[in-house]
């Protein structure tokens, strides 16, 4: 009776891994039919089945084997911890799969985030709004009881959504910087060690830099924000000035007052900067008989035209693209020309100029010169 019971344990496992025989009524999942000659107990019976199963000619022994071998994976498997098994998964990933997905979904999040919160301001967004899915995460987060402190990305980019719909700019730019992903991108010093090698190219003062580089990593000074306004002036020309910043209503305030007080008139959004290109401006001081090799070493480095400076003094004045204005720049320094770092820079250029009388340009200068003298006004563009 021992044996027979053997037998029939030894039965089941073969009967679960068996994947077919040699017999035509054998079925899958079921051992293959071994006949006898003469009859036999039941107890002789399992011992042949037994016998059988564990011979390794009968092809059985394999499937056995497997199932051993898995039962003693399995077990080693739930044996892991949770971060062995993370560390096991991410060994076993092929090499092209190793994507980090957490910080693709800071970059993404944050994206939307910047494009949808000017559409969330306003009263319309459900009808304007690019972004319906970020859409909703906000709504989501918002008909929360309780929001604690963010734990993942999400909720730090949905804590720094309200924050910026508040108005809470310093709160909203600690949330994002909070992420721990941002680790994961080039350090400050790449970016440190290029602004020096381009400022002592530009034969800018190390300590300037330097100063300006302090102030702009105190934690204690206040966040600049650049800002653009457009206006007109006398006789319908376009005015673009360019703000910066750690007060918006006070920039507000006072450029809109100069701009009443003086002859011109504020404009709406878009309606003057679509007349205006973003374009590189480099202007060098040389010999005005250069101007076939000036004119050959920029247009081999992206430079669009060459014409004399304006203010009369030797030199040219070079215009080039904006993704070209670098390279174009660093061209024109290793070829021996003196590069004016005060004219040098990239300027919105008007793509037609508009005809004025006498009268009307001397109102738009006495604009123009008003704008500059505010603290905070950074440069103005006029047709």
């Amino acid at each position: 009776m021992g044996v027979g019971s053997g037998g029939l344990s030894v039965r089941k496992s073969a009967t679960t891994l068996w994947r077919g025989g040699s017999s035509r009524g054998a079925r899958w999942g079921s051992p293959p039919r071994k006949s006898t000659a003469g009859g036999g107990g039941s107890t002789g019976q399992s011992g042949s089945d037994s016998s059988s199963l564990l011979d390794p000619a009968r092809g059985l022994a394999p499937g056995l084997l497997a199932y051993q071998v898995g039962q003693a994976a399995q077990s080693r498997f739930h044996d892991r911890s949770v971060e062995q098994e993370k560390l096991e998964r991410r060994r076993q990933m092929p090499f092209h799969m190793h994507v980090n997905l957490e910080l693709l979904e800071s970059v993404h999040l944050v994206c939307s985030m910047l494009q949808e919160v000017p559409y969330m301001a306003n009263s319309m967004r459900r009808a304007r709004s690019n972004n319906k899915p970020f859409a909703r995460l906000v709504d989501n987060y918002d008909r929360q009881t309780f929001n604690g402190p963010p734990e993942n990305v999400r909720d730090h980019v949905m804590a720094a959504t309200r924050c910026m719909l508040n108005g809470e700019w310093r709160r909203a730019k600690d949330f994002i910087l909070g992420l721990e992903v941002w680790a994961l991108l080039p350090g400050d010093e790449a970016d440190r060690a290029k602004v020096l090698d381009d400022a002592a190219r530009l034969s800018v003062p190390r300590e300037l830099v330097e100063r300006n580089i302090k102030r702009a990593t105190d934690g204690k000074q206040a966040d600049y924000m650049e800002l653009t306004y457009e206006a007109y002036g006398e006789g319908g020309v376009g005015i673009v000035i360019e703000v910066l910043s750690d007060n918006v209503n006070r920039a507000a305030a006072e450029t809109k007052s100069v701009i009443n007080k003086n002859g011109g008139k504020v404009a709406e959004i878009g309606s003057v900067l679509f007349n205006f290109e973003r374009k590189g401006v480099i202007t060098i001081d040389c010999d005005n008989g250069d101007e076939e090799a000036v004119f050959e070493v920029a247009c081999e480095n992206g430079g669009d035209d060459v014409v004399p400076r304006e203010d009369g003094e030797d030199g040219f004045t070079i215009f080039t693209e904006f993704e070209n204005f670098m390279q174009c720049q660093k061209a024109l320094g290793d070829a021996g020309y003196a590069i004016n770092p005060d004219e040098t820079a990239l300027k919105m250029i008007p793509l037609a100029e508009v005809d004025v009388t006498d009268e009307q340009r001397e109102v738009n200068d006495g604009l123009v010169d008003k704008l500059l003298e505010l603290e905070d006004v950074d440069a103005v563009y006029t047709q």
